[in-house]
């Protein structure tokens, strides 16, 4: 029988070594075979074998280790997901939706949410956040906003939001929740960046016991989880049935057990230590703050000198985010993350034409940070200040035409950016990360939105077609 109580890992290194696999993968464990697979951790690479639970029907370890989750989040159900917030955005679209429903979309939503409308062919309704135009960010969801959209859309479905957006802006997910299910919708929040809210003093603003019906976390942004991994939190038994049914079509029926040995390990660490690991990483982002007052040109939102009280138009700010602006300088944002790789090795994790977003996680250190801080201080001084330019808006509203699935069944034709204005788009542009389109399949690409091209390109950002050969030409219907 097998010990529920040990962790998916100590199973793992316990039955390995002892079984001869006839069973996938075709390694069969043998780390002889070749040197990557020791450095891969093959010998405890398994298939869905006895005792070690089904993960779309769980009854047994990872069922045990799911609800271990839920317990520690607070949620009525959590389920592992092993391809990522993707796979569980998708799917929550699936479980909240019937075919041809509508829903009103949060306009800075990630890319797999406008995959999940397309499929589930949902007529949509875009609604933009706010905007500050301090640092060029977008603000907060406003309640108000969507409560308006429910009220024009008395039909709407689905409601879906980001909290916290990738620059770490949080909306007030209470206030929504309230707003939409008295509408008689239900609420998915997309809070892949914000596994790690609500789980200690220093980190608040989560969304699951904010009322929301399925929030999406993916552990590996900020938790010490490996790349892919993800949990997803559903709040009632019917909803959960649903999300189960929609795993079984957007997930793997192969998990791979080292991404769900790291989850439940993961887990684990959080109930054994999270509080200290937790305090570590606070008190670490506070010694960065007070070494970076010191800055005359660059600035970090709500850090350092910068308050999230300047910004009226954020509900909260996730403090584990260090989004740094050029605003007041003679450097684009590419620039910045250049010299930060080149001359103090130090990789972030995204440039916008005037900004750089470095994210911090629970494995962050004291000295990582200071090191962070001293590379901006350095920088700081040698940086030449230059005028703000006047605030643009660097994500343009989306001008519908048709809706997704419509657009991408139809013919389409590729022409130049330059002889696009006016026409509908049939692909997806976009910088990534962090994934948000400038427009859509179905959308009109207006002024606004060739305007966000030709900004990001002269600054250095690299944009993405889904379509189109080159980033100067565009598929159009």
């Amino acid at each position: 029988m097998t010990d529920y109580s040990q962790s998916i890992l100590e199973l793992l290194e316990k039955r390995c070594p002892v079984e001869i696999p006839m069973h996938m993968p075709g390694h069969k464990r043998n780390t002889n075979l070749a040197p990557y697979l020791k450095r891969l951790s093959a010998d405890i690479d398994i298939t869905e074998i006895d005792g070690f639970d089904n993960l779309p029907r769980a009854s047994g370890i990872l069922m045990d280790s799911m609800k271990n989750a839920a317990k520690l989040y607070g949620s009525f159900r959590t389920f592992f997901m092993v391809n990522g917030s993707t796979g569980g955005i998708l799917s929550a679209v699936h479980a909240l939706t019937m075919p041809g429903d509508t829903a009103i979309i949060a306009r800075n939503c990630h890319m797999s949410v406008f995959h999940a409308v397309a499929l589930r062919r949902l007529k949509t309704h875009y609604i933009d956040p706010g905007y500050d135009h301090s640092y060029e960010v977008v603000a907060a969801m406003s309640p108000y906003a969507i409560e308006k959209a429910l009220i024009k859309y008395p039909n709407t479905r689905l409601v879906v939001v980001t909290s916290p957006t990738y620059e770490g802006v949080i909306s007030d997910i209470a206030k929504i929740a309230e707003i939409v299910h008295a509408h008689g919708a239900v609420l998915l929040v997309d809070e892949a960046h914000g596994s790690h809210l609500d789980r200690s003093p220093y980190f608040t603003g989560g969304a699951i016991n904010a009322g929301a019906d399925i929030v999406v976390h993916s552990l590996h942004k900020t938790l010490p989880s490996l790349t892919q991994t993800a949990i997803a939190h559903v709040a009632t038994s019917k909803k959960a049935q649903r999300f189960v049914e929609a795993l079984e079509i957007y997930q793997s029926t192969s998990p791979s057990y080292l991404l769900l040995a790291s989850i439940d390990a993961c887990i684990r660490l959080l109930i054994e230590k999270g509080d200290e690991l937790f305090l570590n990483w606070h008190n670490a982002l506070n010694m960065f703050d007070e070494r970076i007052v010191s800055l005359n040109n660059l600035s970090v939102l709500c850090h350092g000198n910068d308050s999230p009280y300047k910004h009226p138009d954020f509900f909260h700010f996730d403090a584990g985010k260090l989004f740094i602006t050029t605003l007041d300088t003679d450097l684009s944002g590419p620039e910045l993350m250049d010299l930060l790789r080149k001359k103090h090795k130090i990789e972030a994790e995204m440039a916008s034409s005037k900004a750089v977003l470095c994210m911090t996680g629970l494995g962050d250190t004291e000295e990582n940070l200071i090191k962070l801080a001293d590379a901006l201080i350095d920088i700081d001084k040698q940086v030449k200040p230059a005028s703000r330019r006047e605030s643009v808006i660097n994500m343009p509203s989306l001008e519908i035409a048709m809706t997704i699935a419509e657009a991408e069944e139809r013919p389409w034709r590729e022409i130049s950016l330059a002889e696009s204005l006016g026409q509908v788009s049939a692909e997806y542009i976009m910088a990534y990360p962090p994934g948000v389109p400038l427009s859509i399949p179905g959308a009109v690409i207006t002024e606004d939105t060739l305007s966000c091209f030709e900004l990001r390109r002269d600054n250095g950002v690299k944009l993405k077609f889904s379509r189109s050969r080159d980033s100067s030409s565009v598929a159009v219907l």
